[in-house]
């Protein structure tokens, strides 16, 4: 790991080809990046970048370049797991809960009807069967995946040339959907 600059508290350094950016005096749990900005977690969440539909979940459609502090709210514990899409974020809290934030143009929030944007974490969708609470999260374009600690998969959001792996093309899925056929995912 190569530090390539620093600005304040914010360390760039290179990760193989990718460029990445860390706060110093963070122990990160989890990181993503996307084209909507980077999250890390040490319990906290952190963000910053790009933020036109509100994907940063600082409360603004403004963007930053710097760590912002994501306010979860008192009862949702701290940050486990963390995914980026392209205008879209997901999050695992320590208590089993999912949150998103972000736009809800192609369902991809997974709230059951299409709203705008959502620039604070939201409660997310409940996962319809589940054994088990979500563990991960995954974030594509359009759309989003959680697994469940029993090794459930989940999607919804953009399905038009069948990404979710549902069996199906040429739509959106609104809420989530279990994907069959994969086995114990992990």
């Amino acid at each position: 790991m190569r530090t390539l600059a620093r600005c304040g508290k914010l360390r760039v350094v290179r990760l193989g080809r990718m460029r990445v950016g860390l706060v110093l005096g963070l122990a990160v749990g989890a990181i993503a990046l996307g084209p909507a900005g980077a999250y890390a977690s040490g319990g906290e969440l952190l963000s910053w970048g790009y933020n036109d539909k509100g994907q940063l979940g600082i409360g603004t459609g403004q963007p930053t370049g710097s760590p912002a502090g994501v306010d979860l709210g008192s009862s949702q514990g701290t940050i486990v797991a963390v995914a980026s899409g392209a205008t879209h974020s997901l999050a695992i809290t320590s208590t089993g809960s999912l949150l998103v934030w972000g736009s809800d143009a192609a369902h991809e929030l997974g709230l059951g009807s299409e709203t705008a944007t959502e620039t604070t974490p939201q409660p997310g969708p409940t996962l319809p069967g589940a054994t088990g609470l979500p563990t991960i999260v995954a974030a594509g374009d359009e759309d989003s995946f959680a697994v469940t600690s029993t090794g459930q998969l989940y999607g919804w959001g953009d399905d038009k040339v069948g990404q979710l792996g549902n069996g199906e093309t040429g739509t959106t899925v609104d809420a989530p959907v279990q994907i069959t056929g994969v086995g114990n995912v992990s």
